[in-house]
């Protein structure tokens, strides 16, 4: 899948109210900071993007943002481009590396790599066992012992 086609499915929210010339320039603008992509030049496409792949099945690229802001990575205040090293203009290229949560969490990459998760990951070929966001999610990680979180003890058995 080396290059997913971007047709949109369903694209609403904030490109509905923008004009087409102002989405160009929002698009086109400079970034902030020394050429950093911002998170608004994020959400004009991630507010509500869906895209349908080759094989027919819909990719979520959506973000939402009240969640993101009340999980632990917005509670730090961390942007887009944080995780999303590789992205460096907007627009971005089309396909990107995935995001590498032990840059920062650097200590509990030894521990997946010895868990049942990681072994069945590596006898799959790389694919089917669950990673960082399969447990934690993506945009909506909350701590452990937040009873809303996905690996708060009471919902660990869940996401399997």
């Amino acid at each position: 899948m080396s290059s997913i086609p971007h047709r949109t499915v369903r694209h609403r929210g904030i490109l509905r109210r923008l004009a087409p010339a102002g989405l160009l320039l929002a698009l086109l603008a400079p970034a902030a900071k020394g050429g950093e992509v911002t998170d608004e030049q994020c959400l004009i496409c991630h507010e509500d993007l869906q895209v349908e792949l080759p094989d027919g099945s819909v990719r979520d690229l959506r973000v939402d943002v009240d969640r993101f802001e009340k999980s632990v990575h917005g509670q730090l205040g961390l942007g887009c481009a944080v995780c999303h090293a590789d992205v460096e203009k907007v627009p971005h290229a089309k396909k990107l590396a995935p995001v590498d949560c032990t840059r920062c969490h650097r200590d509990v990459k030894r521990t997946y790599l010895g868990s049942v998760h990681a072994k069945v990951n590596e006898k799959a070929g790389g694919g089917v066992a669950a990673g960082c966001t399969s447990c934690h999610g993506a945009h909506d990680v909350l701590p452990a012992a937040d009873p809303a979180s996905r690996v708060h003890h009471h919902n660990r058995a869940r996401p399997c």
